[in-house]
């Protein structure tokens, strides 16, 4: 056993040798007596510091937003680079998970986030969050659709997305708990395309990976979304413009660092807006919903 006299279990405790002996006195803390000295077991002292310990109402999470934001979710780069525009301003440190919407939903009413990003259709959202005490903030619209190989369609003699989805196309997929993949697979069945058709490359977690492997040549189209379509010099067909949300567990909504990073997020947003953005649109921005329901 490791034992501590009274100066070490002080030090030990950053307080003073007078409030050890204070806590001696109300039998508040452990302790043995042997030979005129008292002694501290620090097993005991570390089991007794635990259960003294007072968590805040919002448990662990909550008292984690004093330091770090966490944000899983969908990928979007529109929504890094205005993150990454803030970070300097805010008094805490943003943690952005990419897990893809419905993996960011799942973290968010499991405990594991305080916020998530997603772009689904009602149909898509988990039940489990429907019932979630949570606010919903509208952040923009961004346009997804076939990225492919400038030139592919013309040496093909026709515009028709069909011509990207012939048997044994190469086609970079999203990872299954992505908003991007449910889009991709509602236009296979649109098109009457399955996956046992094509050769499938990845999954990619995020839309630039996904169209930097087009651009490279290891597959032959995507679905993502324009700007990373742009970014890599890419020819690009509009599916369509889909809404993209933050949702924000209500626990966590009036924490003042939560409202400070909202503040500055969304001004940031406004700034982009003026400025233009291709392939977004932002209409909707700073619109609030009380629950998935609305």
């Amino acid at each position: 056993m490791d034992f501590l006299t009274t100066r070490e279990v002080a030090a030990y405790l950053r307080i003073n040798e007078k409030k050890v002996y204070a806590l001696l006195s109300e039998d508040q803390i452990p302790a043995t007596r042997v030979s005129g000295k008292w002694l501290f077991e620090k097993a005991l002292i570390d089991r007794w510091m635990t259960e003294k310990t007072v968590y805040p109402a919002t448990g662990l999470l909550g008292g984690l937003l004093n330091s770090v934001l966490i944000i899983q979710g969908s990928d979007d780069i529109l929504l890094d680079s205005a993150i990454n525009g803030i970070r300097d301003q805010l008094k805490i440190s943003i943690a952005g998970i990419k897990v893809g919407s419905i993996g960011g939903l799942d973290a968010l009413t499991t405990g594991r986030a305080h916020a998530a990003v997603f772009h689904l259709e009602a149909q898509d959202v988990p039940k489990a969050l429907k019932k979630l005490p949570c606010y919903v903030i509208d952040l923009f619209k961004r346009e997804q659709g076939f990225a492919f190989h400038p030139g592919h369609l013309l040496q093909c003699g026709t515009e028709s997305v069909r011509e990207l989805l012939k048997p044994g196309a190469r086609f970079a997929s999203r990872q299954k708990n992505s908003g991007t993949w449910k889009l991709t697979e509602k236009v296979f069945k649109k098109e009457n395309v399955t996956i046992p058709d094509l050769t499938m490359v990845g999954p990619f977690s995020s839309h630039l990976g996904a169209a930097l492997a087009v651009m490279n040549r290891d597959a032959d189209a995507t679905i993502t979304i324009r700007a990373a379509s742009d970014a890599c010099g890419l020819d690009f067909i509009p599916i369509e413009f889909e809404e993209f949300r933050m949702v924000i567990h209500s626990d966590y909504f009036s924490h003042p660092n939560m409202r400070e990073f909202l503040d500055l997020l969304l001004l940031k947003l406004k700034e982009t807006n003026k400025k233009g953005a291709h392939g977004y649109t932002f209409a909707s921005l700073g619109r609030l919903s009380a629950s998935m329901k609305d």
